[in-house]
């Protein structure tokens, strides 16, 4: 009976893990995907050439985010050359997270309520979305960061802690900052030695990666501009990090009201209900501290959605917080799974899709399914054929729902940011949102100086140079 109990976490991770991956087929398949992925894939296509974390969007993927994790995608890339095999990787290691948290609901639960939670992490809308939401890097790390807590809970800072230290800060830069919230809550756990050292290295990996690596490699429409996003998205408290610190503590009604505090409550409110409000019991939570504050004075609304791939570390964080608190009332859980469904129907279903004020900008893109969003994946049948004969030896500007396509081109790029076309071959959708500042005929006038259009359907267009030259809009 026993090792049929062991089972179930193998064969539950399994099963998690190919519900992911055929969710996540459908949706690439059908033109459902969107310029994220694409972006990895010509990132990826670029790196087994040779030009490591290149892009042709804009030049240096490194830019915008520091993510060495992503090099383990290398020989698969290399091998495949397939968007559908990254896919699946993908969907695997996000499903793997399941397994440490069933490992640490073990250590102070039974069999059945350990499973209750496991599932109920499963569901988690921020979670699944994620594996959904084309590629995010960071979501590389999530197996690891549970690894970690596990591992921090067991009291086991051997030498695989550090090994899954270094494998999550290569996940990406601000993974470091959920690191020196470990290592504090070791220092409050009085593993001096091991907090000091979990805290060293997260402050000396963010530092270098923010203020040198980051800085260092960033070009094309980024060049010059530092740490982008700290410009991007917190400029409006500080120049620097220690400004933007210094803002948020001495002016903190300026920093919380600057975006909308109503939002920002919302926010907090949902992650706080999904797990019953658990995790405010317990320190272990305070990992969940650089991921909120990172959230909360963003600019970039998206931030404070719910089930977007920015919150996905809440997700651990706050499951693993609960199930420590869980511990003392184990009766606990069966409120927690109630909470989780809630939130999961709340998230899921389209009607609440809907922002909490016309401005608010979450799941604008949820899955294309909503009736204003590009028709693209209605047509996809005959568009894809369309795009089989577009050669592999040929360069394309592609749109975002068809980035992902182009595993293994010569080179591709989207209309995001250009301003000229060289390349042998221009797709055009003008429901994308990303081409050109100009009126649809405008642009289709400027395009047939150098372009025959070979293929329309709808709002779909595909060119193809005539051999002219360049041209610029």
């Amino acid at each position: 009976m026993n090792k049929l109990k062991s089972k179930w976490i193998y064969k539950s991770t399994a099963i998690y893990a190919l519900v992911l991956t055929a969710l996540a087929f459908k949706r690439n398949s059908g033109f459902y995907s969107w310029w994220d992925l694409g972006l990895i894939i010509d990132v990826l296509n670029n790196s087994i050439k040779g030009m490591l974390f290149y892009s042709n969007e804009f030049r240096m993927y490194t830019t915008t985010h520091l993510n060495p994790l992503m090099t383990l995608l290398f020989p698969f890339h290399y091998i495949f050359q397939s968007t559908y095999i990254i896919l699946l990787l993908y969907c695997i290691v996000i499903a793997s997270t399941a397994f440490f948290i069933y490992k640490t609901a073990k250590l102070y639960l039974d069999e059945n309520k350990s499973r209750i939670l496991t599932i109920g992490f499963m569901i988690i809308p921020t979670v699944w979305r994620t594996a959904l939401e084309d590629f995010q890097p960071i979501a590389l790390g999530l197996p690891v960061l549970a690894y970690l807590m596990y591992k921090t809970l067991k009291e086991e800072f051997d030498y695989k802690f550090y090994i899954g230290i270094m494998l999550f800060l290569f996940a990406q830069e601000n993974a470091a900052l959920v690191l020196i919230f470990i290592g504090i809550y070791m220092l409050i756990k009085r593993h001096w030695s091991n907090g000091v050292k979990t805290i060293l290295i997260g402050i000396i990996w963010f530092i270098l990666a923010v203020n040198i690596i980051l800085p260092a490699l960033n070009g094309g429409v980024y060049a010059n501009s530092g740490y982008v996003f700290l410009q991007m998205r917190y400029g409006y408290l500080g120049n620097s990090i220690g400004e933007i610190i210094r803002t948020i503590v001495t002016q903190p009604i300026y920093a919380l009201t600057y975006t909308s505090l109503t939002t920002k409550m919302f926010y907090l409110t949902q992650w706080l209900f999904t797990f019953a409000f658990l995790p405010l019991a317990t320190l272990i939570a305070i990992p969940a501290i650089p991921v909120l504050a990172s959230n909360f004075f963003s600019t970039d609304l998206v931030n404070q959605c719910f089930a977007m791939h920015q919150s996905v570390m809440l997700a651990v964080i706050m499951m693993i917080s609960t199930i420590y608190v869980c511990r003392k009332k184990p009766v606990l859980t069966y409120f927690v799974l109630g909470a989780i469904i809630i939130s999961t129907v709340f998230n899921a279903y389209p009607l609440f899709r809907q922002p909490i004020d016309k401005d608010f900008p979450c799941y604008k893109d949820d899955f294309r399914f909503v009736d204003n969003k590009p028709q693209t994946p209605q047509m996809y049948p005959e568009i894809r054929e369309q795009l089989k004969k577009i050669p592999k030896n040929a360069s394309v500007v592609a749109t975002q729902q068809t980035y992902s396509f182009f595993a293994g081109y010569k080179e591709v790029r989207t209309s995001r940011f250009i301003d000229c076309y060289r390349e042998d071959y221009v797709l055009i959708d003008f429901l994308d949102g990303e081409n050109p500042d100009m009126f649809p005929d405008q642009l289709i006038s400027e395009l047939s100086k150098g372009y025959d259009m070979v293929y329309r359907k709808q709002q779909f267009f595909i060119f193809k140079n005539k051999g002219t030259g360049e041209v610029c809009v």
